[in-house]
């Protein structure tokens, strides 16, 4: 919550004057970049800018492009939260290029997530559909289940409104076991709403209703 978010604010804060204060150029760079992710999800976008300045400035001096690419990311989220979509995919693509160049999977699979996000809300579903499969492999490959069933429920989703129906069909199943079984509320939302959308668009109406039932 809000007052979480001031106490992590507080930590960051004194982690940063402390790194200043004995000349740790690295920390500065990290507790920056904290700081500014921060104030974005406060909604200080001035704030978070200053302080992810800082951070670029001082991973680029150490040479560091695996941190630099987190900061790219977080510039990148900002774009998506303010609607500036475009940017953001530009943000998002340079990211996955380093995280996979440096074998970081776990920010890399952040990325594509990000990156399938974006280029649905621009309505390019079909790069979308190729970017969720690589998320949900890599997901797979980490036996990370919770961001299968994010990676698959975004899939569906880009291939029912891409057109792409009967290839969506093939994963209804996997989608109905996530729903179903997942501890996150939020997911199975978010799955039973994608649900009622393709039996929606089959015109399978009784079969749609109790999906979206579920998904309030």
């Amino acid at each position: 919550g809000y007052t979480d978010m001031n106490r992590a604010l507080e930590y960051s804060r004194q982690g940063y004057a402390l790194s200043e204060k004995i000349g740790y150029k690295k920390g500065i760079g990290i507790m920056a970049y904290i700081s500014g992710t921060l104030h974005m999800d406060l909604g200080n976008y001035p704030k978070s800018d200053s302080f992810l300045n800082i951070a670029e400035a001082r991973f680029k001096e150490l040479d560091l492009p695996a941190q630099l690419a987190k900061v790219e990311h977080a510039r990148g989220i900002k774009a998506y939260k303010q609607g500036n979509y475009w940017a953001a995919s530009d943000y998002f693509a340079r990211n996955i290029k380093i995280f996979e160049e440096y074998g970081d999977s776990s920010s890399a699979l952040i990325v594509y997530q990000s990156l399938a996000s974006v280029l649905g809300q621009i309505k390019n579903f079909d790069k979308a559909v190729e970017i969720s499969k690589k998320a949900l492999k890599i997901a797979a490959s980490r036996k990370d289940t919770l961001s299968m069933g994010y990676s698959l429920q975004v899939l569906v989703t880009d291939l029912i409104y891409g057109g792409r129906i009967n290839e969506a069909s093939e994963y209804i199943d996997p989608l109905k076991k996530t729903a179903e079984t997942t501890i996150d509320q939020n997911l199975a939302a978010e799955s039973f709403s994608t649900l009622g959308t393709y039996y929606f668009r089959e015109k399978k109406f009784s079969d749609a209703l109790p999906f979206f039932q579920k998904a309030l």
